[in-house]
Protein backbone atom coordinates (compact mmCIF):
# COMPACT_ATOMS: atom_id res chain seq x y z
CA UNK A 1 0.00 0.00 0.00
CA UNK A 2 1.29 3.08 -1.03
CA UNK A 3 1.77 5.97 1.61
CA UNK A 4 2.31 9.18 0.77
CA UNK A 5 5.39 11.22 2.16
CA UNK A 6 5.01 12.73 5.27
CA UNK A 7 3.18 16.43 5.01
CA UNK A 8 1.56 14.99 1.81
CA UNK A 9 -1.66 13.65 0.80
CA UNK A 10 -2.71 11.49 -1.94
CA UNK A 11 -5.04 14.44 -2.89
CA UNK A 12 -1.88 16.44 -3.07
CA UNK A 13 0.04 14.26 -5.24
CA UNK A 14 -3.12 13.93 -7.97
CA UNK A 15 -3.57 17.68 -8.02
CA UNK A 16 0.34 17.64 -8.74
CA UNK A 17 -0.33 15.16 -11.15
CA UNK A 18 -3.18 17.03 -13.31
CA UNK A 19 -0.93 20.08 -13.74
CA UNK A 20 1.91 17.66 -15.14
CA UNK A 21 -0.26 17.08 -17.40
CA UNK A 22 -1.61 19.93 -18.40
CA UNK A 23 2.10 21.08 -18.66
CA UNK A 24 2.54 18.01 -20.71
CA UNK A 25 -0.36 18.98 -23.13
CA UNK A 26 0.85 22.62 -23.23
CA UNK A 27 3.77 21.75 -24.63
CA UNK A 28 2.87 19.38 -27.13
CA UNK A 29 0.40 21.67 -28.06
CA UNK A 30 3.60 24.26 -28.63
CA UNK A 31 5.67 21.97 -30.18
CA UNK A 32 2.72 20.98 -33.00
CA UNK A 33 2.69 24.82 -33.90
CA UNK A 34 6.07 24.79 -33.99
CA UNK A 35 6.87 22.04 -36.60
CA UNK A 36 3.42 23.19 -38.92
CA UNK A 37 5.28 26.71 -38.43
CA UNK A 38 9.20 25.10 -39.81
CA UNK A 39 6.84 23.40 -42.46
CA UNK A 40 5.40 26.73 -43.62
CA UNK A 41 8.92 28.19 -43.61
CA UNK A 42 10.56 24.97 -45.79
CA UNK A 43 7.35 25.40 -48.02
CA UNK A 44 7.79 29.13 -49.17
CA UNK A 45 11.81 28.90 -48.90
CA UNK A 46 11.18 26.27 -51.47
CA UNK A 47 8.63 27.96 -53.66
CA UNK A 48 10.64 30.96 -53.79
CA UNK A 49 13.99 28.71 -54.85
CA UNK A 50 11.94 27.28 -57.47
CA UNK A 51 10.42 31.25 -58.50
CA UNK A 52 13.87 32.34 -58.68
CA UNK A 53 14.86 29.35 -60.86
CA UNK A 54 11.92 29.87 -63.06
CA UNK A 55 12.83 33.84 -63.32
CA UNK A 56 16.64 32.87 -64.15
CA UNK A 57 14.96 30.20 -66.97
CA UNK A 58 12.97 32.88 -68.37
CA UNK A 59 15.45 35.79 -68.59
CA UNK A 60 18.24 33.20 -70.71
CA UNK A 61 15.51 32.00 -72.94
CA UNK A 62 14.77 35.72 -73.33
CA UNK A 63 18.29 36.58 -74.09
CA UNK A 64 18.63 33.69 -76.36
CA UNK A 65 15.64 35.26 -78.18
CA UNK A 66 16.71 38.00 -78.66
CA UNK A 67 20.15 36.60 -79.66
CA UNK A 68 18.22 34.46 -82.38
CA UNK A 69 15.89 37.57 -83.37
CA UNK A 70 19.20 39.70 -83.75
CA UNK A 71 20.74 36.84 -85.79
CA UNK A 72 17.63 36.49 -87.94
CA UNK A 73 17.54 39.70 -88.54
CA UNK A 74 21.28 40.48 -89.78
CA UNK A 75 20.68 37.67 -91.70
CA UNK A 76 17.55 39.12 -93.76
CA UNK A 77 18.74 42.12 -93.57
CA UNK A 78 22.14 41.08 -95.63
CA UNK A 79 19.85 38.79 -97.90
CA UNK A 80 17.85 42.17 -98.82
CA UNK A 81 21.28 44.06 -99.35
CA UNK A 82 22.33 41.83 -102.41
Amino acid sequence: MYVPPEGKLIRDIESSWILLEKAEHDRELALREELVRCVRLMTIHLACRVLGLCIIMVHAASVSLHAGLGTCCRLISRRHKY
